[in-house]
């Protein structure tokens, strides 16, 4: 299932979208924030879309709902980038179901996760 399938609105609002390139295994766009993923590396960009006066926040955890880590970013046009390089938190679990939580606007909070296998499939993606 892709990821964008699987991510929608806590709200009861639209999908998301789920696209991929060449730099990204993942690219999940709500209203107000963008995220793309990388697997290899454990790179997580969070980028703010909308001049709402809300910054763009991702949580990411495991399937459990634990929460390794929050990326917040500081408002229109900013992004935020983490990955395993920086040690600590940002190294994520291999072959483990990686969960995010997405918010880009006052109330509504978006869902999904992936497959950190490291390897490029976007079908690994819930």
């Amino acid at each position: 299932m892709a990821l964008a399938a699987a991510i929608t609105a806590a709200s009861g609002g639209a999908f998301a979208t789920d696209t991929a390139d060449d730099n990204w295994d993942h690219i999940a766009t709500m209203p107000g924030v963008e995220v793309s993923i990388r697997e290899y590396g454990d790179v997580i960009k969070v980028c703010d879309t909308a001049a709402n006066g809300f910054a763009a926040i991702t949580r990411v955890g495991d399937r459990y709902a634990d929460n390794f880590y929050t990326i917040k970013t500081s408002g229109k046009g900013s992004c935020v980038t983490r990955q395993a390089s920086q040690g600590g938190v940002y190294n994520l679990p291999e072959n483990e179901r990686i969960s995010l939580g997405f918010q880009g606007e006052t109330s509504t909070s978006y869902g999904g996760g992936f497959l950190n296998d490291n390897e490029v499939n976007r079908s690994d993606a819930y």
